[in-house]
């Protein structure tokens, strides 16, 4: 029987091609509701804060304002008196239903901040509770580990940015090829990596800048799903004192898109951990990273701040197939449920 995890998997191109056409309609607002703020922040949990993470890169680079990633505990917990005047604050959840965070929005607002949610669920207390909801329609998801509002929250971060930014830039004239690139990547061949990774202990996902949300999203959607230790790292931060951990026994996942400036990083990594006896494998990237890939999985041919998008299908795909391969069920993860209650 297949997993609601591989069929939501495989639903994504039709789910990012409805949020490509529910977000033109919301670029409007966004801009009216970030008007005069001159910095961002960006709230989630679990796969939503890897989400952030991607819209922390894309924001800085397209639209040219800072970015950091709100710490709900201060909202949520210590009530501090800062000052949001100028900041534009985005909270992000797929179920809309995290007290946390729409706690955290409630505070933010009496502090000045403006409040976006981005959800999946339009009548949510987070939608309530921020000045504008950005609903991302991919429908009910079942399995626990997300995966299309995952994807849905990315696209509707791009859009997000294109709001904030003066101009267009040149990426934007490809959003329309990402549901398409989705479709292609659901029948590249994962096995290679997958045998690969599998017979290891530890995984390490690798990404840089803005694919670095795809690695944080792999290596968690790979614990949930099949119960590996796997963790998320900056190819710059492997550069340094982490590469320690390289050795036998661990599996280095490197996510880079097609052509730009973190090729370069990753592929040192790739040498220094073939050097160390580690197993190496690669999605995306170009010729010189397959080279040295013990198994490697195409990926899109699409700009670098869209690449992330469609190389996260290749990292659900390989989670699944991991977790199928130990006789897991991917729609059971164990201790976890589909809406989180943080504990205050």
């Amino acid at each position: 029987m297949t997993s609601h995890m591989r069929l939501e998997i495989a639903e994504q191109p039709t789910a990012i091609a409805a949020t490509l056409d529910a977000m033109e309609g919301v670029v409007p607002d966004i801009a009216r509701v970030g008007a005069g703020r001159r910095h961002v922040l960006l709230f989630g949990r679990g796969s939503s804060r890897g989400a952030a993470v991607y819209g922390r890169y894309l924001i800085e680079v397209t639209a040219g304002l800072p970015v950091g990633l709100g710490e709900p505990s201060i909202g949520f917990l210590f009530r501090a008196a800062v000052d949001l005047g100028q900041t534009l604050a985005i909270f992000i959840s797929q179920s809309g239903k995290s007290e946390e965070l729409e706690e955290c929005a409630l505070w933010a607002r009496s502090h000045g901040a403006a409040t976006i949610a981005l959800t999946n669920t339009a009548d949510s207390s987070l939608a309530a509770a921020c000045g504008l909801a950005v609903v991302t329609p991919t429908g009910v998801e079942r399995a626990v580990p997300a995966t299309k509002s995952f994807t849905a929250a990315m696209v509707a971060l791009a859009f997000i940015a294109l709001a904030l930014a003066e101009r267009r830039p040149a990426w934007a004239a490809h959003l329309r090829d990402l549901p398409a690139a989705a479709e292609r990547q659901l029948f590249a061949n994962i096995r290679p990596v997958v045998d690969v990774l599998g017979a290891q202990d530890l995984i390490l996902a690798v990404g840089r800048a803005l694919t670095l949300s795809t690695a944080q999203e792999t290596a968690l959607k790979i614990v949930e799903a099949a119960a590996i230790p796997s963790y998320a790292i900056s190819a710059a931060e492997l550069q340094h004192g982490p590469a320690a951990v390289l050795r036998p026994g661990v599996g280095v996942l490197l996510i880079g898109p097609a052509a730009g400036p973190t090729l370069n990083g990753l592929t040192a990594i790739a040498h220094t951990a073939r050097a160390a006896s580690a197993a190496v494998t690669a999605v995306g990237g170009h010729a010189s990273l397959a080279a040295l890939a013990d198994g490697w999985v195409t990926g899109p041919d699409l700009p670098e701040p869209l690449a992330p998008i469609v190389l996260t299908v290749a990292g659900q795909l390989i989670a699944a197939a991991l977790a199928e391969q130990r006789g897991q069920n991917p729609d059971v993860a164990a201790g976890l449920a589909k809406v989180t209650h943080t504990i205050q």
